[in-house]
């Protein structure tokens, strides 16, 4: 009987002790990471945990000030990183707007992230392109994005080429995909294809044909990633306001 107690006292101490250590865990990676990693079988599992607390906190001591540059770096540093990172924070469950990422929450933080005038150029214009890459046309966090993106496209051309020359192919793809998608292909948009290509064309002729051709699939070729029919056979049904003008 004693050695039956004593057993099963040892297997609650192990249960216990093992316990212990993956709250420990969980909670340090919480805090410090922003990935944790948990074995299923053989399989790892890796999961991004989104500390939406750091970024409210810091971004409610960046309104109080505005010009500091701690708050400053404080908020760009807690600001999503990709894309997966900035629509898990700011993009709407099922379609629906959540009350605790509203419209004003993602606009407040998107303005903000837009005025940040003491963060280096190249950190600035990398974070930006990152977390363009394999984005997609939607409201409103999305187009926010978007709008600030093309922004800078004419604010830092040159910094924002010199970075995305320096991408693989495919993320380029990405990149431009996002940046040219559109419901309609009107003037401003050939104009902007045109500046993009009269500027950074004798510089960048290999990246200028993954600017094109993008430009071609995806500029009046897209529509609301929430939609809610089904993609397929979309091209011919009716109703469709992917047109081109």
């Amino acid at each position: 009987m004693n050695a039956k107690c004593l057993f099963f006292s040892l297997i609650l101490l192990c249960s216990c002790s093992s316990k212990s250590t993956i709250n420990k865990d969980v909670n340090d990676n919480s805090k410090e990471e922003t990935h944790v990693e948990k074995t299923v079988g053989n399989v790892k599992i890796l999961s991004v945990v989104i500390d939406t607390l750091a970024l409210s906190n810091a971004y409610n001591a960046l309104v109080k000030n505005p010009n500091d540059r701690k708050c400053q770096e404080d908020f760009f540093n807690a600001y999503p990183r990709n894309w997966f990172e900035y629509i898990s924070t700011y993009g709407y469950p099922e379609g629906k707007m959540s009350p605790r990422n509203d419209v004003q929450y993602g606009q407040g933080h998107m303005n903000a992230f837009a005025n940040l005038n003491l963060i280096n150029d190249t950190l600035y214009c990398s974070k930006l392109i990152d977390i363009s890459i394999g984005a997609y046309i939607d409201a409103d966090a999305p187009n926010e994005l978007k709008c600030l993106l093309g922004n800078m496209m004419h604010k830092k051309s040159s910094l924002m080429m010199e970075l995305i020359s320096s991408m693989l192919d495919s993320d380029q793809m990405l990149f431009w995909g996002f940046y040219w998608a559109s419901l309609h292909r009107d003037s401003h948009s050939q104009e902007e294809l045109e500046r993009i290509i009269a500027t950074h064309g004798k510089d960048y002729p290999d990246e200028m044909k993954i600017v094109k051709t993008t430009y071609e699939y995806f500029c009046g070729k897209s529509i609301f990633a929430s939609f809610p029919e089904s993609h397929i056979g979309l091209k011919n049904s009716e109703g469709c306001s992917c047109m081109e003008e």
